[in-house]
């Protein structure tokens, strides 16, 4: 009968490559769940993070932040200026 642990502490066909091939196949197994498992449980990823504001650049992210009055005009100005030089 076919079993990938079996009795004799062995993977797949009872030798060393088998061994070996055995445990490769169950150490990406236990890897790919728990990527799953980080994927799908994490909150707040980067991908989520530029998929809210947009992907709107620095410009975009300046002018918010003026709007806002997080910044004066003259701090606007200059941070702008910097921007654009670039």
């Amino acid at each position: 009968m076919f079993c990938p642990i079996n009795i004799g502490g062995y993977f797949w066909g009872g030798n060393i490559a088998g061994m070996i091939a055995g445990f490769i196949f169950f150490a990406l197994l236990v890897t790919g769940i728990v990527l799953l498992i980080i994927r799908f449980t994490r909150s707040g990823s980067p991908a989520a993070a530029v998929a809210e504001k947009g992907n709107k650049g620095p410009l975009g992210i300046l002018d918010e932040r003026y709007s806002r009055g997080e910044i004066s005009k003259q701090e606007y100005e200059d941070v702008k200026k910097d921007i654009t030089s670039e």
